[in-house]
């Protein structure tokens, strides 16, 4: 049905930017279905078929399914949100003139759904910060239903000050401290990210369309 309506701006690609697709891309066509699991943006398409039965190919009928008697195939992606900037592991430096740390990343939500919130966390999920949505293009403009495909970027600057000045007074023994960073995500039909999605192990153990909080440990230093 959604390559039937005007709003789900389905459609077959064949280049990407300026250039004909690679075969990992899905050369010669692919199939784009925004707003929807990967898996139904089929690759390699060389015939189509408009029929009134679903696929019966295993990798359609046994896959990307939660339900155990799998009548019901995985749609639209749920609400998700990365940090970017800093990765993983990186050391970043802090000082008592400067104690302004900046987290960026991105969010995205399925169906076209709107982000309107982003919160960011540098104690372990303790507490939150707003991060700043970075304006979008007019992609929202462009399509028939005002949908919002696109990753929205996002920014957040959090004062270190309480550890700037934790660093300083043990700076005889040590001047870094790693620090947990996560971030959460929230759309326009109040859908939002989970603490953790061990919970859904038990009817999804594959995990698909997991989408916990992102969590990152880096390693903060104090500039002497």
């Amino acid at each position: 049905y959604k390559a039937l309506d005007p709003a789900g701006d389905v459609m077959l690609a064949y280049e990407q930017n300026g250039a004909p697709l690679t075969p990992d891309h899905g050369f010669p066509v692919r199939v784009i279905v925004p707003g929807w699991v990967g898996a139904r943006s089929v690759k390699w398409i060389e015939q189509i078929l408009i029929t009134d039965r679903a696929c019966d190919l295993k990798s359609f009928t046994k896959s990307y399914r939660m339900t155990k008697d799998t009548t019901h195939e995985m749609r639209g992606l749920p609400v998700n949100s990365a940090i970017l900037c800093p990765q993983d592991g990186d050391t970043l430096s802090v000082s008592t003139q400067d104690s302004m740390l900046r987290i960026e990343g991105e969010a995205h939500s399925g169906d076209g759904r709107q982000i309107i919130r982003v919160d960011v966390s540098i104690d372990g999920g303790r507490t939150w910060t707003d991060a700043v949505l970075q304006p979008t293009e007019t992609h929202a403009q462009a399509s028939t239903g005002n949908k919002h495909w696109s990753w929205v970027k996002w920014k957040c600057d959090i004062d270190v000050s309480a550890l700037v000045q934790q660093l300083t007074e043990e700076a005889k023994t040590t001047n870094t401290t790693t620090v947990n960073i996560q971030c959460r995500a929230m759309d326009a039909s109040h859908n939002r990210q989970p603490a953790s999605c061990e919970p859904d192990f038990t009817f999804n153990p594959k995990g698909y369309s997991a989408n916990s909080y992102h969590s990152i440990n880096v390693n903060v230093s104090l500039l002497t």
